[in-house]
């Protein structure tokens, strides 16, 4: 799976659906123009001019053609962005608003504990901080969904039925399912769905409304009779028809919302299996789910969620409606069988990667993490999983220190572990941190936070990052009020030595990243565009890593312009030379800012620029590597854990 091509495709997919939802609403409007006109025609008895000569018939009534089609465009539109804004809170309004209870971070209950492990370890060997984690405790069947515009603000959701139902194994498929949609984009392209489908089908729910609303005048009509009913009864009547109308004029959008629906929903669903079996190299997991939904009773399907909404964005069809063309989901069957031998190790060819978890090209099974270093292997490895990293994220969990472990999943010591990861090595340093942290959190906490950056030294350096990415989800728990306090003291203890060192940059940089797009989901989640400070941008970009190497700042610069050049091939850019920059956070986070809202072959391209940076004389360090992965989170382009070769300390 090429993670770029993925996002770029995912946006070809988002501007087809706004293709379609233009041409249903001038279907849908020239609907209710023709409904209008008839109704007018027959009021001012010129219904035979309007069937023998429609088009003189509407010059002479310009007024009504535009009022009707300005007020039903109109009511399409604002009942898209309504929904639209009514979503933008994130994955995790998404969840509760379904019924969904979160898990929270210090959950004890084993099947909890088991999900909650299962999905942070997924989320440290993609490079992502962890989901926020739902449960829907009414729903006995199998099923899930990942919702959120962007991995700051992901929640990840499944059924009780998930829990109680599946092994650790097909639980670790179905979840790498939806980790697919979530490093694909998939995510954001659901809910802009969910906004476009609600406008197209507001017709039909008014024509709904205005039945339910009339049923009860109509009956009052029966029972009262009389002369004097009969005003009463030809105005019932007259809404009747009209609600029967915009019912039927709905019929529209509903058999449009059904096609998109079914259109972009069924081949992503193929090819998330195919990830799921790439990422775990393992087709006995998401095989078995599958299986088992099919032998289920409850089988995958809501019983107390009306799952109509949110079918295209489910693991399986969320109820027994439209089992043909406009099913949202492929057959249990046909993902079987394309997934190989359900019961074999032949899935893994439909996903192009080898059954045996030894086998393959890519992470060392030893580590978990890339073998070698080199800009086209780096590009590759950008929005991947595999299962020898998720391995190695299982391993580096059980090793992390469990005082560690305890501050990542508490709300309240997560931002004490955040302070504690900042804390100096230098001792005359971390003298000045402590008296800044004992004057502005107390002496209680100032322990707390000096406790645990004594145990963070006895650890490996590499752990760090993945432990910031544990603690996301309770640290972002934290009142918006509360969370500045500790950003600006985080910030305070960096500026402690005199200079912002590059690992403090980049920790900072990451809570950042991550809480803008976990507070700004809608925001944060940019659309693409070729600005025409891209080239600049990318030269900076380039020049300010190639200044925190060990060699010539000018020859890392030129081998990552050189690898540039290369992923850009025949559409290459012409970088500058290289130029020292001054002031490098206030102009990284310029370049930063830039880049990240390029399209796909750019990022790419510069990622692998990045990498070559790094790469050219052969040593890549923890501050470089740091960088790197900060860099490509800024350009949503999630990077795995990374080991050197040789590793420096701060």
């Amino acid at each position: 799976m090429d993670f770029f091509a993925a996002q770029e495709a995912s946006l070809r997919r988002s501007r087809r659906l706004l293709m379609i939802f233009a041409l249903a609403c001038l279907l849908i409007t020239a609907a209710v123009v023709l409904v209008i006109a008839m109704v007018a025609a027959f009021l001012d008895g010129t219904a035979e001019v309007l069937f023998t000569s429609p088009g003189r018939w509407l010059q002479a009534r310009p007024g009504l053609l535009v009022t009707t089609t300005v007020f039903t465009l109109g009511l399409i539109v604002l009942a898209s962005a309504w929904r639209m804004a009514r979503l933008s809170s994130g994955g995790g309004d998404i969840a509760r608003a379904l019924g969904a209870t979160e898990i929270p971070p210090d959950t004890q209950d084993p099947l909890r504990v088991r999900l909650r492990n299962v999905v942070e370890e997924m989320a440290i060997a993609s490079g992502v901080p962890v989901p926020e984690i739902y449960v829907l405790e009414n729903e006995p069947g199998i099923n899930a969904f990942a919702a959120g515009y962007s991995p700051g603000d992901a929640a990840i959701a499944v059924t009780r039925g998930c829990l109680e139902q599946l092994d650790r194994e097909e639980l670790q498929g179905v979840v790498a399912h939806e980790f697919s949609h979530i490093l694909n984009g998939d995510m954001r392209l659901n809910i802009r769905l969910m906004g476009v489908l609600f406008g197209i089908l507001v017709i039909g729910m008014l024509g709904r409304m205005l039945l339910h609303g009339t049923r009860g005048g109509a009956m009052r009509v029966r029972v009262g009779g009389g002369s004097r009913s009969g005003g009463g009864g030809a105005a019932v009547l007259v809404i009747l028809a009209a609600g029967v109308a915009l019912m039927l004029i709905g019929s529209i959008g509903v058999f449009f919302g059904r096609l998109i629906r079914a259109g972009l929903s069924r081949q992503r669903e193929f090819l998330a299996d195919a990830s799921a079996v790439q990422f775990t190299r393992n087709n006995r997991g998401i095989a078995g789910a599958l299986r088992k939904i099919g032998g289920l009773d409850a089988g995958s399907h809501f019983a107390a969620t009306d799952a109509e909404e949110v079918g295209h964005m489910l693991f399986a069809r969320g109820s027994t409606a439209f089992r043909s063309m406009f099913a949202t989901h492929p057959p249990l069957a046909a993902r079987l069988a394309a997934l190989g031998d359900p019961r074999g190790a032949g899935a893994a060819a439909a996903a192009g990667a080898p059954a045996s978890p030894s086998g393959g090209r890519g992470p060392s099974a030893e580590t978990g993490l890339t073998a070698g270093f080199s800009a086209a292997q780096i590009t590759a490895s950008v929005g991947q999983l595999d299962a020898s990293g998720v391995a190695h994220a299982g391993r580096l969990r059980e090793g992390l220190a469990p005082d560690l472990m305890d501050a990542a999943h508490s709300r309240e010591a997560a931002p004490l572990l955040l302070l504690a990861l900042l804390l100096h090595e230098d001792g005359r340093v971390r003298e000045r941190q402590l008296q800044l942290l004992g004057g502005r959190l107390g002496e209680a906490r100032e322990r707390r936070v000096a406790d645990l950056a004594g145990t963070l030294a006895s650890g490996r350096r590499s752990d760090r990052l993945p432990l910031l990415e544990i603690a996301f989800p309770a640290l972002k728990e934290r009142p918006a009020a509360e969370l500045a306090f500790f950003i600006e003291l985080a910030e305070r203890l960096a500026e402690a030595s005199g200079d912002i060192e590059l690992f403090e940059y980049a920790l900072l940089k990451l809570v950042e990243i991550y809480l803008d797009q976990a507070q700004r989901p809608a925001q944060a989640a940019g659309v693409r565009h070729r600005g025409a400070g891209g080239p600049t941008a990318i030269a900076e970009l380039l020049a300010i890593v190639a200044a925190q190497g060990r060699g010539d700042p000018v020859q890392a610069y030129d081998a990552g312009r050189e690898a540039f050049a290369q992923a850009l091939g025949a559409r290459a850019v012409t970088l500058p030379d290289y130029r020292p920059i001054d002031d490098w956070q206030a102009r990284l986070d310029q370049a930063l800012s830039i880049t990240g809202a390029l399209p796909g072959d750019r990022r790419r391209a510069t990622v692998a620029g990045l990498a070559g940076v790094i790469a050219h004389d052969g040593h890549a360090g923890d501050a470089e590597l740091e960088l790197l992965r900060v860099v490509c989170a800024a350009l949503d382009s999630p990077l795995p854990p990374i080991l050197p070769q040789h590793s420096d300390s701060r």
